[in-house]
């Protein structure tokens, strides 16, 4: 029996020594498990602040008048907005400069070609044969008989006539030139053969290898001009003034392109227009986007890929960029771009300012090494005194905004916020009180804040404080604003 009762002691004993040690562990899980909560919220804390400045610059995320808050999203469906965000915004900045690059290409070609083309002429015994006021009636001599000549067949002199007045020079066979390179140094050599109205002038004929190579440029250029005929084929004239209106004269707005149509041909109505404009965007000629603005809807327009070739093809020319590109290159989006031109728009037609812009991205405010400031609007009164105006969606972060503000201060000491509409005026009424507390009432003593929407602007004159929804004056009276109305 004392045998027993021995042996359940040390059964007892060991129970309890491990359950002291199985409390030890789980307080050592727990303290593990609550340390690796709080690096959980952070992490997640992390990820939103970077999924938010990410769709920050996504225009189908800034819908305006309507609940919706990133802050209620889950986090997984969050980070899949943002990835698809992101791969929609590179392709549309590589589709951009990708445009740019051709262009700057394009450019170079041409003044490659000129400055061939000087060359020619500075050793061209013409030139020096000649001053440089017979040079320029010469000029105008050719101007004029190429006018009245225009519909006549081009004739060349014979070969013979060139093989008595003095040697021939063959151009010497070179590399594979550029298709661009080909076309700039062919009107070289026609100008030059042109301009052989000197009997004594030495005549310049190409080389076989470069007429050959010309030649199948020729042939791969109309390969290029079949892959367009299929759109060509559906093009009416007035499809090609809508393109003319956005490549020539880089409208983007359906009022800028019906007006400019309109101004050329009265008798095109707006819904002949409209439904062109619409079967171009269906086919892929053009790009159309609808933007949310304070003033409701509007539809902008650019040249797609297509659009772009046809067009070069149509004209001879590159298109030019268009208010749409322009306004893209300089805010990002078009719906904070193009509601910065409607506010900048409300600004000139008030009439207390002289001067007005909102294109200031090539001319930034520079703070200090490496920190600038570009205000969406700088306004200029009658009195030489500049005010800043910055236009806001409200879909920033604190921290984002938090900054922006510093920034502001450090360039002006009454800092302007324009909305769209009252809901994000009271939204940023709250991100600028957390801002003061955050900076300090101190620090802001002679710093004034004023926030009002788009439609309380009017023709006020925004130098009075009075003309605001809300003014704060950190230094009179803490966080919280002045209501006006």
């Amino acid at each position: 029996m004392a045998k027993n009762q021995k042996t359940l002691e040390n059964q007892y004993h060991m129970v309890v020594a491990r359950c002291k040690d199985l409390e030890e562990q789980m307080r050592i899980r727990q303290k593990q498990w609550d340390q690796r909560e709080v690096e959980s919220k952070t992490t997640e804390k992390l990820m939103r602040e970077l999924c938010e400045d990410i769709l920050a610059k996504d225009s189908k995320e800034m819908v305006l008048g309507t609940d919706y808050s990133w802050s209620s999203i889950q986090i997984n469906e969050l980070i899949r907005k943002s990835k698809q965000s992101f791969t929609n915004y590179i392709a549309s900045r590589t589709d951009f400069m990708q445009k740019l690059v051709d262009q700057l290409e394009e450019r170079r070609l041409e003044i490659e070609g000129l400055k061939d083309q000087i060359s020619v002429m500075q050793l061209s015994p013409v030139k020096a044969s000649l001053s440089e006021t017979e040079l320029e009636e010469k000029a105008r001599q050719e101007r004029e008989r190429k006018k009245q000549m225009s519909d006549r067949p081009m004739q060349f002199p014979e070969k013979s006539n060139y093989a008595d007045n003095g040697p021939q020079i063959v151009m010497e066979e070179t590399d594979f030139c550029e298709p661009v390179e080909e076309r700039v140094m062919g009107k070289i050599a026609e100008k030059g053969a042109k301009l052989q109205i000197n009997p004594k002038a030495t005549p310049v004929t190409e080389s076989r290898k470069v007429i050959e190579q010309k030649k199948a440029r020729k042939t791969r250029s109309m390969k290029h001009m079949i892959d367009l005929k299929d759109y060509e084929k559906k093009m009416d004239e007035l499809s090609w003034m809508i393109l003319d209106a956005i490549g020539t004269k880089g409208h983007s707005t359906y009022l800028d392109i019906e007006a400019d149509i309109t101004e050329k041909d009265a008798t095109y109505t707006q819904g002949k227009i409209r439904s062109t404009i619409t079967i171009l965007s269906s086919l892929g000629v053009i790009n159309k986007e609808v933007v949310k603005t304070p003033k409701g809807a509007l539809n902008v327009h650019q040249l797609s890929t297509v659009g772009t070739r046809l067009y070069q093809e149509k004209y001879g020319q590159s298109a030019v960029m268009s208010e749409m590109d322009q306004i893209m290159a300089e805010h990002d989006n078009c719906t904070h771009g193009y509601g910065i031109k409607i506010v900048a728009e409300m600004l000139r037609e008030s009439g207390f300012y002289k001067s007005v812009s909102d294109r200031n991205r090539k001319n930034p405010i520079k703070i200090k090494e490496g920190i600038s400031y570009i205000p969406d609007i700088i306004c200029i009164d009658n009195n030489d005194v500049k005010s800043y105006y910055e236009y806001e969606c409200v879909n920033h972060t604190q921290t984002n905004f938090n900054g922006k503000c510093n920034k502001m201060c450090s360039v002006t000491s009454v800092l302007n916020f324009i909305v769209p509409n009252r809901t994000c005026a009271d939204k940023i009424r709250g991100e600028i009180g957390k801002w003061i507390e955050n900076r300090g009432e101190g620090s802001l003593k002679n710093v004034t804040i004023r926030i009002n929407t788009v439609s309380q602007l009017g023709e006020k004159n925004l130098q009075e404080n009075k003309n605001w929804k809300y003014v704060f004056e950190p230094g009179k009276k803490g966080k919280e604003p002045y209501v006006n109305f």
